[in-house]
């Protein structure tokens, strides 16, 4: 059954009609069906552009009583439209909550709006059963109007006792994003983290959050160049699972040079910038992330050999590195350095191996080299790399076959014909793959349309002759592990 299936219901039987109700207003991606309860020549049930539901007739307030209370999800976005109706409504709720069950709220504001209208909106919206605030300022006029925000934000957290998930997106100054911060630090029960504030985020800051006892994941927008000397492992996060910094070459090597972390399991790395420090030396020792599984890597990187620190963490089990070469003059990955991310990492099972930029010739790879997989990851099941696979139509030799993996993505990889041959060789080197998928260029105009419209057919010519394992085999198989597992139990018992 569908989503928009359910109005029907609702018609149908005036039984359903509570049941559908809570499933419909549970999450609610805009603040304008809570606003049309009080229009009378517009009264919707449903609020999802799949369909809209008519009900009984009935005044605006007991039609927003009757909704407002089912309310736990809420995206706002308050702009000049609503920003009267919610003006009226806030005056009107004297001693009353506007979304009393209210737990999750993404609220996108124009920092344009005057502080009595803002502690308004804040009086309205934000309620004290909240567990997860999302705050997106757009971008201000004056740094003035962003501080006065985030300034109520700030305040606005002592009324939030249950706070699990705190998101700040937007331009603020330094002394505003220290307030806050300071202010989630007494936050007993919050988990999840995730600040972006376009400007300079001040050490001290970073080492705060660092310190928090409860948080599980860190997600850190962190700008400042300092040349301040490092406090070597002294950001430890007691209780993070994952963290996620978005920085600039120099500051993220201060960074990383400062972290020490024992429970870590998945590290994001986005790097920006041009400088010649290196940020990867900042994880020469795994020691420092003993519990690193998942490890990923995006933005400006100055070549291969300024990421070999990575190679020691041979206890990863997922592995995406996406970079963006600064010089322009490494494009593609070789045999060498695929065969040594394969010998160094014994039980990987997810790796990306993205090439940016994506156009650029010549693509070093073959689909025989990736056999090295199969002899050095014996348990990885996805593979998304680019390669030459042209080269099948004369390749004669034997390749080891990669039992293990099930999904593969051929990202931009060539075949210009011969897909008889290239599905041969797919099929011999991934015996068991179930998925295979070769991506596009978006937004292709003029000759690379045309181009990419003949790859695309190649292509599902090719997918059209490799022998994909039956998803029913996937099914027997399954069928007879639970049965083993049902008999050990009722052995056991």
């Amino acid at each position: 059954m569908h989503h928009s299936d359910l109005p029907n219901m609702a018609r149908v039987c005036r039984a359903f009609w509570a049941p559908v109700a809570r499933v419909l207003w549970e999450v609610v991606p805009s603040i304008t069906p809570l606003l049309e309860c009080f229009s009378g020549d517009q009264q919707s049930m449903e609020h999802n552009e799949a369909s809209q539901s008519k009900q009984l007739a009935m005044p605006g307030w007991e039609r927003f009583q009757q909704y407002a209370p089912l309310v736990k999800d809420l995206t706002a976005e308050v702009h000049d439209d609503v920003l009267g109706d919610l003006q009226q409504l806030q005056s009107s709720l004297i001693h009353r909550t506007f979304l009393p069950n209210l737990q999750r709220l993404r609220l996108h504001v124009a920092p344009i709006l005057f502080q009595p209208v803002l502690d308004r909106i804040c009086d309205l919206l934000i309620t004290p059963r909240l567990k997860v605030l999302r705050w997106f300022l757009q971008d201000p006029l004056y740094a003035s109007d962003a501080d006065e925000t985030l300034a109520r934000v700030t305040e606005s957290l002592k009324t939030i006792p249950l706070l699990e998930s705190f998101t700040f997106h937007g331009y603020t100054e330094e002394r505003s994003i220290s307030r806050l911060v300071f202010a989630l630090s007494s936050m007993s029960r919050l988990r999840y983290l995730d600040i972006w504030t376009f400007t300079d985020l001040p050490r001290e800051v970073v080492q705060v959050v660092s310190q928090i006892q409860t948080l599980e994941t860190v997600r850190l927008g962190i700008t400042r160049d300092s040349t301040v000397p490092i406090n070597t492992r002294s950001m430890t996060y007691p209780s993070a699972r994952e963290l996620q910094y978005i920085s600039e070459r120099s500051s993220l090597l201060w960074l990383l040079l400062s972290v020490a972390s024992p429970l870590v399991e998945t590290l994001s790395l986005a790097i920006y910038g041009d400088s010649v420090d290196s940020p990867f030396d900042g994880l020469g020792n795994p020691q420092d992330f003993p519990h690193l599984k998942t490890l990923s890597v995006e933005g400006d990187v100055w070549g291969w050999e300024e990421m070999t620190p990575l190679l020691a963490f041979q206890g990863l089990k997922e592995l995406r590195i996406c970079p963006t070469f600064i010089p322009m003059k490494e494009d593609h990955w070789s045999l060498s350095q695929i065969q040594m991310v394969a010998r160094s990492f014994p039980i990987l099972e997810v790796l990306v191996l993205d090439d940016r930029p994506l156009n650029f010739e010549p693509i070093l790879l073959t689909l025989p080299d990736l056999e090295c997989f199969a002899r050095h990851c014996p348990h990885l099941w996805y593979l998304s790399v680019t390669v030459d696979a042209r080269e099948a139509q004369t390749y004669k030799g034997t390749v080891t076959p990669h039992l293990a993996l099930r999904e593969v993505h051929l990202q931009l990889s060539k075949a210009e014909g011969h897909e008889a041959e290239v599905a041969s060789l797919i099929s011999r080197l991934w015996p068991n793959l179930r998925i295979g998928e070769r991506r596009y260029l978006e937004n292709a105009s003029g000759s690379e349309l045309e181009a990419q419209d003949a790859a695309k057919a190649c292509w599902d010519r090719i997918w059209s002759l490799v022998d994909f394992a039956e998803e029913e085999e996937c099914g027997k198989r399954l069928t007879y592990e639970l049965t083993k597992l049902y008999r050990i139990c009722q052995f056991d018992r």
